[in-house]
């Protein structure tokens, strides 16, 4: 340090700042000297030699290059010898560039754009702008009910469930297990259809498009169990395929059943043993 000091500006011991004139060189530099200079400006107003085990250092601790220069006018100057000369700034600017640094990011660190490559997260949580690969489930949504609805002659939207999109490129699976009550022969018919926005209705989107019967119309399922009267469970599951809609956008589903003859028809949990009825909404990156 007193090193330092001492080929610092001499104004004050209390600190080191750039000399405010240019700092001249010339003569040598014998073996074993150390010398450190601050500045940004160095001129040479003689040859300068650097013997062997001399280190001349020229230093700035500005945020700029070190010149070293001849004289104006003066005649063509060498710098020789066999010790070491350097200079560069002496409070390096902040590294931004970690091409070839090795070691462990912490759990804070963010990247803006994202951080590629390979590597292993320990904690943290992933930022909604990440794009995840085809077929990574998003989220799950799931929706149960345990009461008993007696159907009508007309498809009426008994139960309902939403999913908020997490990404516009993406899917939806749906998912429907419900129990089924028939008396007397009587059958009932199922549709799913979807719409952004609450409250669905038949004249919305329908999710399946194909019809068990006859190949058109959405999806329809029919159950007679012949004579006498039965309970049963049935399970759906099947794709939504979305297009046109944006992440953040909230779709509804809605399950409508209608019964098909004057009989009693009834889903949901009929009996206590007779199970109840759920839907699960699965979204899926395309």
């Amino acid at each position: 340090m007193s090193k330092a000091r001492a080929n610092a500006d001499a104004t004050s011991q209390a600190y080191i700042e750039n000399a405010t004139t240019a700092q001249e060189l010339s003569g040598t530099y014998t073996g074993g000297t150390e010398r450190l200079y601050f500045n940004d400006l160095y001129t040479l107003t003689g040859n300068v030699t650097i013997q062997e085990n001399a280190h001349l250092a020229l230093g700035t601790i500005a945020d700029k290059d070190v010149l070293v220069e001849a004289n104006t006018g003066s005649t063509e100057r060498t710098i020789t010898g066999e010790g070491t000369l350097e200079s560069g700034e002496l409070l390096k600017s902040k590294e931004t560039d970690l091409t070839g640094m090795t070691g462990e990011l912490g759990s804070t660190v963010t990247g803006s754009p994202a951080i590629t490559g390979v590597g292993t997260l320990t904690s943290g949580t992933i930022g909604s702008g990440v794009t995840f690969p085809a077929g990574h489930v998003l989220q799950v949504k799931h929706y149960e009910v345990t009461e008993t609805n007696a159907l009508t002659t007309s498809y009426v939207n008994y139960w309902e469930n939403a999913i908020t999109l997490k990404s516009a490129s993406s899917d939806v699976f749906v998912t429907c297990i419900f129990n089924v009550w028939l008396w007397n022969g009587s059958s009932m018919g199922m549709k799913i259809y979807r719409k952004v926005g609450a409250t669905v209705a038949t004249s919305d989107t329908a999710v399946w498009t194909k019809n068990t019967v006859d190949g058109t119309g959405p999806l329809t399922i029919f159950f007679n169990p012949g004579g006498g009267e039965g309970s049963f469970a049935q399970t759906f599951s099947g794709q939504d395929v979305i297009s046109g809609q944006d992440a953040g956008d909230t779709l509804y589903y809605g399950l409508f059943f209608r019964k098909r003859t004057s009989a009693n028809v009834s889903v949901g949990n009929n009996y206590a043993e007779d199970g109840w009825m759920s839907m699960q909404l699965m979204e899926v990156q395309k």
